[in-house]
């Protein structure tokens, strides 16, 4: 009998090994993972634009906070501008206010000095007048003491009427003055035609109000423009 190998036929057995082979089936999944892909893509886009969104925010508020402290400040800088022209431009005028009424006093005290002068004039011219017509003195010295005498009345009227254009009728103490001035030129004025001698008493009188009534007003307006130097 012959060999057959160990322990059986090789051919025989070699078939029944790797029949008995186990078969593994290996599965490769090749397909492209797109879902998680895209989850994490919008995820990053997420945690990437909630920064960006608040820095946005911060970056348009801070701007819009800076905007309206500029406008703020611009309209407080025009405001102040504004308030300190119109200062500039009170004192200014103050200023000129204060100068006209400096040179109105000072006016107002030169016509006042000459009209008093001028109605003692007319009390002097009077007397003489009178004097002469008793004394029957010539014809030509008694007309120059009448035209002497109407001369100084028509400075009296222009004096007495230029202190009433520099007077306010709104106040009652210049009121006071034109009516003291006004009783001393008509009291004047029927002297002249009467060629009586003027009531020396009644015009010292007078004139004392006058001067008083002068000093009164000339020192509240003086006083009025030393504030406003």
């Amino acid at each position: 009998m012959a060999w057959q190998g160990i322990p059986f036929p090789l051919n025989g057995s070699l078939g029944l090994l790797i029949e008995k082979i186990p078969h593994l089936n290996v599965t490769t999944n090749s397909g492209f993972g797109w879902d998680t892909i895209t989850a994490s893509v919008a995820g990053a886009i997420i945690a990437s634009a909630i920064p960006a969104a608040i820095a946005w925010w911060s970056i348009k508020n801070n701007n819009r906070t800076m905007r309206e402290d500029r406008d703020k400040q611009f309209k407080d800088f025009e405001e102040s501008r504004k308030t300190q022209i119109t200062i500039a431009e009170e004192g200014r005028k103050a200023q000129v206010i204060s100068a006209n009424r400096l040179v109105w006093i000072k006016d107002l005290r030169e016509a006042s000095a000459e009209f008093v002068s001028t109605v003692y004039e007319n009390i002097v011219l009077s007397q003489r007048l009178v004097y002469e017509v008793h004394a029957k003195t010539s014809g030509q010295q008694l007309t120059s003491t009448k035209n002497a005498l109407n001369d100084s009345f028509i400075k009296l009227v222009l004096q007495s009427t230029r202190i009433r254009m520099m007077l306010n009728p709104s106040r009652k103490d210049h009121d006071k003055i034109v009516e003291i001035m006004s009783e001393l030129k008509t009291h004047s004025e029927h002297m002249i035609k009467t060629s009586t001698e003027m009531d020396s008493v009644k015009v010292n009188e007078n004139l004392n109000k006058f001067v008083l009534a002068m000093q009164l007003l000339l020192k509240e307006d003086w006083e009025k423009a030393k504030q406003n130097l």
